[in-house]
């Protein structure tokens, strides 16, 4: 969980003596990161999260969520309903609506609706990022036809044992069989549907990356995506090293900030996507729109931070390596 739409980023910045990135030229690196001038990114997040349901079946050695400390909520349907209405005059600025935060999305037993909602109010890109042990034929039919555009699947390993010594709970012959017949059920139903298969590169399985790029281009079409990434540090809160020193991190601003926002199931919305933890906390939708917090005070002290080279004063932020790039092959 906690893997964002918004692609990878080069830290090194261009200037030669390594000094951070500030002022109009960090502004500019946000722009030609993200493709977008700084007053569109300013209006509205880009890309949205939307957490449903609040748990995981599975305990990954590379994540930093506790789930026992999370007692099982579903987002209530009024609580869902009054986000769509923000979201649907703005459906033309959005890039992608996901279904998932800091969970399984799959344990949701309505997300189904929740997808055919998104449609309904002009959503052009919904996406999910699943482990695939729940996603039985029957169910990726269902969201097929509810209007799912990509679904990101993450195998760290094509061996038995090892993929189940990483994702703990969870049996490695369900998630691929369940991959293998959603590829084939996308094939049927709706072919636009891009599925991107990953794998998260760490010491168990670093050496797998040509095999596994190999094994699953051969089941893919040319329109999907095969990746082997390095697994990032949380913000810090897992020691898993990095391409990237933290120092290098640093030196520019995180593009995040800019451009996504996620929601989680009690409407409370924090930092990002990897401060699962609740450090920075930016308020709650069943308060305030979608639009006062991001242009809230909160906020915009934390840009300004960031542009002016000083990201590491916030603690999630300080080297946190989820934007730098880490994708091995692709």
């Amino acid at each position: 969980m906690g893997y964002g739409p918004i692609g990878e980023v080069n830290v090194q910045p261009d200037s030669p003596d390594k000094t951070p990135l500030t002022g109009q030229a960090a502004v500019r690196f946000v722009e030609q990161t993200l493709g977008w001038p700084m007053e569109v990114l300013r209006g509205f997040p880009k890309f949205v999260f939307i957490e449903t349901v609040n748990q995981c079946n599975s305990n990954c050695i590379m994540c930093a969520i506790d789930f026992r400390k999370k007692k099982k909520r579903l987002m209530p349907e009024a609580l869902y309903d009054r986000i769509l209405a923000e979201l649907k005059p703005r459906a033309p600025h959005l890039e992608r609506v996901g279904l998932y935060l800091d969970c399984e999305p799959l344990l949701d037993p309505h997300l189904e609706d929740r997808l055919r909602k998104l449609k309904q109010i002009g959503i052009r890109r919904t996406y999910l990022n699943s482990n695939a042990s729940l996603l039985y034929p029957e169910r990726a039919q269902g969201l097929i036809e509810a209007g799912l555009d990509m679904i990101y699947i993450t195998i760290d390993s094509l061996k038995k044992d090892r993929y189940e010594s990483i994702r703990r709970g969870l049996k490695f012959d369900d998630v691929y069989r369940n991959t293998v017949e959603l590829i084939g059920i996308r094939n049927r139903l709706n072919p636009k549907v891009v599925i991107r298969i990953q794998m998260i590169l760490q010491q168990v399985n670093c050496d797998e990356s040509d095999a596994f790029m190999r094994h699953w281009k051969r089941l893919v079409s040319a329109d999907d995506q095969v990746m082997v990434r390095r697994a990032h540090n949380w913000g810090g809160q897992m020691p898993l090293g990095s391409p990237a020193g933290t120092d290098e991190v640093n030196m520019v601003p995180c593009i995040a900030i800019w451009s996504t926002l996620g929601i989680h199931v009690d409407g409370s919305v924090n930092l990002c996507c990897i401060d699962s933890g609740n450090s920075v906390q930016l308020g709650n939708v069943n308060s305030r729109s979608i639009a006062e917090i991001w242009h809230g005070e909160e906020l915009r002290r934390i840009r300004d931070l960031h542009l002016n080279g000083r990201r590491a004063e916030i603690p999630i932020c300080d080297g946190c390596t989820t934007w730098a790039k880490r994708t091995v092959s692709s």
